[in-house]
């Protein structure tokens, strides 16, 4: 018997007003969900849907997009992304995230 584990999705956008360190927070981001992506040489960027080099790819800063917390989260954008979606851009795409890999910014 094989046993599938399901992991819920949440939608996220980015967040407004937030610091542009986005290559550490990338960083911590891997340090929180605990994988190796040293192997990878692409990385599938949910926000645009593009795999994209993985050196090209930063932490960036989202939230949940039904407002359900005031958390401000990190997960991985391209950088691309990060940059055209800010301030009074943020709302203007939404994305779908796995939730367990949403880590909260540090406080």
């Amino acid at each position: 018997m094989c046993t599938i584990e399901f992991i819920p999705s949440v939608k996220v956008k980015h967040a407004k007003g937030t610091t542009d360190n986005s290559e550490v927070w990338f960083d911590y981001w891997l340090e929180h969900v605990k994988e190796d992506i040293s192997k990878y040489q692409s990385w599938h960027c949910e926000c645009c849907d593009l795999d994209v080099p993985i050196n090209k790819m930063v932490g960036a800063h989202v939230v949940k997009a039904d407002n359900s917390d005031d958390t401000i989260y990190i997960y991985p954008t391209c950088d691309t992304c990060n940059k055209t979606y800010k301030e009074g851009k943020a709302d203007d795409k939404e994305f779908s995230v796995p939730i367990t890999e949403l880590i909260p910014l540090p406080d």
